[in-house]
């Protein structure tokens, strides 16, 4: 099997994997490729900022349309997006990063619901702290997180699997108990509901 190198950063090298992962022969899309850009906003330039939205937004979302554009044409194919715990965590060092994986957490719900029902399969991975040259190729150091707290890449790679086999949409690898995400998703519905009134919070009214 040959290999493509790709920067995803660059616009000709995307267009590329666009049409690689577009190909009648590809079956599954791990969308993993991502930057962290870890630092108060007033020490990071707009670039760098951009750099982190090409990468873990447009790139992520480019390939999906791709990948799933492929998977229509055969009625068959999974798409596997990872996102992050930082999707619900805003962090004053990681405005860019949280923001981009709360995208990649409703871009691919988003997905999931139009593509319910169809033989094609669509995976959220949300992993938490992971052993891996993250925070220490940013110079942070690990230690913003308790060192219990993290998984091995092949753990997480294990239980991103399992998940796919077991059928589920959204994978949480180091989350033992299930009830909080549960609590979470009624919580969000209900949040969604109580903003249909119609009407003006008093609290709002002068």
């Amino acid at each position: 099997m040959a290999s493509l190198v790709a920067d995803l950063e660059r616009p000709s090298d995307l267009s590329d994997l666009q049409a690689r992962v577009a190909a009648d022969d590809v079956t599954l899309l791990v969308n993993n490729a991502g930057a962290g850009g870890l630092g108060r906003s007033q020490d990071i330039t707009a670039d760098q900022l951009e750099r982190i939205i090409k990468l873990n937004i447009t790139a992520l979302t480019r390939l999906s349309h791709a990948a799933l554009a492929g998977f229509r044409k055969r009625e068959a194919g999974v798409l596997v997006n990872i996102g992050s715990i930082m999707a619900h965590a805003a962090a004053p060092s990681a405005a860019a990063y949280s923001g981009s994986k709360a995208y990649v957490l409703n871009f691919t719900r988003s997905l999931q619901m139009e593509y319910a029902g169809s033989p094609i399969r669509i995976q959220l991975v949300m992993p938490g702290p992971i052993r891996t040259e993250f925070f220490t190729s940013q110079g942070v150091s690990e230690s913003i997180f308790p060192p219990e707290s993290y998984l091995a890449s092949e753990q997480l790679v294990d239980a991103a699997l399992a998940g796919l086999d077991a059928g589920e949409s959204v994978t949480i690898p180091s989350m033992l108990d299930e009830q909080p995400w549960t609590a979470l998703e009624a919580a969000r519905s209900e949040f969604v509901k109580a903003m249909m009134s119609g009407k003006v919070a008093v609290r709002y009214r002068s």
